[in-house]
């Protein structure tokens, strides 16, 4: 897996955000993005996974300019959680985590058993399984933090972009997300 960036530039509502950055990412690298709030590092990661338009350069995903890549395509390589996530729906922990296999299922085709078991272990590996009949909108946001952590996790891509994982985490959580674990699937 290899994530390479080329001069790119990002403006948004008429304000550059980023400038001329470039930076290549292998397998087995861990990155952390760290600079002041409002500096740029969502709008990086968005721009990254293709959810920011990028004024210039571009983002080469595993060879592929990720222009030319569809939603599904990118989705297969790249997972994204997301710094805030406010959900108003009341889907259970289960059917959020569910929806990390959507990359992988065809038009209106449901979750197979395999698809399922991963789900399942990755909710346990994050130590939310008992949770996972609980609406969304019931859990504390450290709770909700680790289902948003888990659907990364289940989308089993090679490439994780988590933006501000810890923030709403207990330091335990915060510092069990960063120790070796058995997560990989």
């Amino acid at each position: 897996m290899e994530l390479a960036v080329h001069q790119m530039s990002v403006s948004l509502s008429g304000q550059v955000i980023l400038h001329n950055v470039s930076a290549t990412i292998r397998s087995g690298e861990f990155v952390g993005i760290i600079g002041p709030n409002g500096s740029g590092k969502t709008t990086f990661l968005k721009s990254l996974r293709g959810l920011s338009p990028i004024q210039s350069g571009e983002v080469i995903l595993n060879g592929h300019n990720i222009k030319q890549l569809t939603d599904k395509q990118i989705a297969r390589q790249v997972s994204y959680m997301q710094q805030n996530i406010s959900l108003n729906f009341g889907y259970t922990a289960k059917e959020i985590v569910l929806t990390a296999r959507y990359p992988y299922l065809k038009w209106w085709q449901n979750e197979t058993s395999h698809d399922k078991a991963i789900v399942d272990q990755v909710m346990k590996d994050v130590g939310i399984w008992s949770l996972r009949h609980r609406t969304i909108n019931e859990l504390s946001g450290g709770e909700r933090q680790r289902v948003f952590l888990a659907k990364a996790l289940a989308q089993d891509t090679d490439l994780l972009l988590l933006d501000e994982p810890t923030a709403a985490l207990d330091l335990v959580y915060a510092d069990e997300i960063f120790s070796p674990r058995k997560i990989l699937l």
